[in-house]
């Protein structure tokens, strides 16, 4: 399993170990996130808690395409409480899925008041207990994805996961040639990646596939680098 020191590494590289399938993603998810990203919740005395900034990073790097989809904001007896879906692309699979979360945060008040009081409740309270609140629904969405994500920060007698996906069988050499054959056709990027994106998802995870797709996605950049008119084309 990686290392959390690693993983801090491979994040401020920006890039990530190759990951070719459920097994291998799934263990880098599970890994525990670095001691240094956890921080104690503002507003839950004893529990840890991973900041927004960290789980973004981790969004940004090991899925790359990621939205936010809020669903609610409203009032839950005196705080502000979010309903928000994440939606995300499996690396794998290239389909998209999502987790939903909650997030909730007291309304601010003056010193010494309840937010019972609604005369002492700050002016900017909603403004401010809105979007913190969006930010610990993503996070709290993204605890389902895997450990690395904080889901366990706060719990006991958690059990390791043990792969039960294999690697996908290299498919057989006619179907990886025929569907090298409709990559080449490709005339631009854009047409490669549709064409790529079309083969079925064990064609698409054919290291030769994979190989080709990528050489001739290079050859394409090369030529609209030394051709820049042709680029719209």
């Amino acid at each position: 399993m990686t290392k959390s020191s690693e993983l801090v590494t491979l994040v401020d590289d920006n890039r990530i170990t190759e990951i070719t399938n459920k097994d291998k993603l799934r263990e880098y998810l599970n890994n525990s996130p670095p001691e240094k990203w956890i921080k104690e919740h503002p507003f839950a005395a004893g529990v840890k808690y991973l900041p927004i900034d960290k789980t973004e990073t981790l969004l940004d790097t090991i899925f790359q395409d990621w939205r936010v989809e809020i669903k609610s904001v409203s009032q839950l007896a005196q705080s502000v409480c979010t309903v928000v879906r994440l939606h995300y692309r499996d690396p794998i699979t290239s389909e998209w899925t999502f987790h939903d979360g909650v997030g909730a945060v007291p309304l601010k008040t003056d010193k010494g008041f309840s937010a019972a009081d609604l005369s002492h409740i700050k002016s900017d309270a909603v403004a401010t207990g809105a979007p913190a609140a969006v930010a610990f629904a993503i996070k709290d969405a993204a605890d389902h994805i895997g450990k690395i994500f904080g889901r366990d920060l706060n719990r006991k007698n958690t059990v390791n996961l043990a792969g039960i996906y294999k690697n996908a069988k290299e498919p057989e050499t006619d179907d990886a040639s025929s569907s090298i054959q409709k990559l080449e056709q490709a005339k631009t990027i854009e047409e490669l990646k549709q064409a790529f994106m079309g083969l079925p998802r064990e064609i698409r995870l054919s290291k030769q596939v994979i190989a080709k797709k990528d050489e001739l996605k290079t050859k394409l950049v090369k030529e609209i680098h030394e051709n820049p008119k042709n680029t719209a084309k």
